[in-house]
């Protein structure tokens, strides 16, 4: 897959907002408590709004705050834990973002509540997370409107994805890939040292869903006729799998040439 070169960052630099216009939630218990009652909601509304994308698909997320040396945001099992740590971490821009990416059509749509056939229980981060990053661009394509909504936050995973590459071949330290997510995106020092933990524990994490997402681009535009719906859902139906087992079954099932 070609390597992020940031030319969506570069387009949203005249729209950055400054950084001391973010709103977060208020530093006590009730703030905190209410975040997670807004993300709840906001993720509700994208199961409503994505009923049709497959009706064995999990129907909720639990949402669950912690305090500790964990990843801003971690998805399991139908669970999404949030740090709570530093509320400067978690603009309320993000929000719809976090809810689409996490919820519908995001990472819940590759979910199976009670499946016990190993495919929906095999844990593959460039499927299952470069799914919900190819639904957040199409999100962007089809609703010209809400664009910049998903725009920072898309700019932040392509910024993570290259700051993974960029730190697991020691081409940048630490430092320097704190310079770059401060200049490139919207996001506080307290969210970008999270987030830069997160890369150093999980080595490729990030890199695997910006492969899986241009992975299923090109797996959309070979799709032998006009069928998004029906090539969406025949992949959630499918998936999760390996990249080179699902292309050689849409072949087979000519969904792809």
């Amino acid at each position: 897959s070609a390597l992020p070169d940031h030319k969506e960052a570069a387009k949203l630099q005249h729209s950055h907002k400054k950084k001391e216009t973010n709103k977060y939630p208020d530093d006590s218990f009730a703030g905190r408590q209410a975040y997670l009652d807004r993300l709840q909601q906001a993720m509700q509304l994208t199961f409503e709004h994505w009923p049709t994308v497959n009706n064995e698909a999990r129907k909720t997320i639990e949402i669950i705050g912690r305090d500790g040396e964990i990843p801003p945001f971690q998805y399991n099992d139908g669970a999404l834990v949030i740090n709570l740590k530093d509320v400067t971490g978690l603009p309320l821009f993000e929000l719809e973002s976090i809810a689409a990416y996490y919820g519908y059509p995001g990472r819940a749509a590759t979910d199976k509540p009670g499946s016990q056939s190993l495919r929906t229980l095999m844990i593959l981060p460039g499927y299952q997370f470069g799914w919900a990053w190819y639904n957040i661009d199409r999100l962007i394509d089809a609703n010209v409107d809400r664009a910049r909504t998903y725009l920072h936050f898309i700019n932040l995973m392509t910024s993570l994805a290259l700051a993974d590459l960029r730190l697991h071949t020691h081409a940048w330290t630490r430092q320097t890939a704190t310079t770059f997510l401060s200049k490139q995106t919207l996001y506080s020092q307290a969210r970008i040292s999270m987030e830069l933990d997160a890369i150093l524990n999980r080595p490729g994490f990030h890199l695997s869903a910006f492969a899986g997402m241009t992975k299923f681009k090109d797996l959309r535009k070979r799709c032998i006729r006009e069928c998004e719906e029906e090539f969406l859902t025949r992949l959630v139906d499918i998936g999760p799998l390996p990249f080179d087992l699902l292309e050689e079954r849409l072949f087979t099932e000519q969904f792809i040439q």
